[in-house]
């Protein structure tokens, strides 16, 4: 997943605009996102579990999340039971930007 989220994710843009506003000063900006697969590695849902305090940049992480989708079907020992024949997969990315 790492590999295709590098892909996909691109902070440039929306740092840019905290950057032009002066509303970023020297930090490491994370957002913590939480997503559910199927068995089939369909996403199920995504929500921001913890904000980086940048709107902009949480909608980056959760967009990266769902442009990335499907993913390839997780090992049959990570799925969660839940009454389904496919089961869920629960996974926690975060994004980071270190900026000095």
């Amino acid at each position: 997943m790492k590999k295709i989220f590098k892909l996909t994710w691109d902070p440039h843009p929306v740092l840019s605009h905290y950057f032009f506003t002066n509303q970023l000063f020297d930090a490491q900006i994370e957002a913590t996102v939480i997503f559910q697969i199927d068995g089939r590695g369909n996403l199920l849902k995504a929500f921001v579990v913890r904000s980086s305090g940048l709107p902009l940049y949480d909608e980056e992480a959760l967009r990266t999340i769902t442009d990335s989708a499907p993913f390839a079907a997780p090992p049959p020992e990570l799925i969660r039971l839940d009454g389904n024949d496919d089961g869920v997969l629960d996974v926690a990315f975060t994004f980071t930007v270190f900026r000095s």
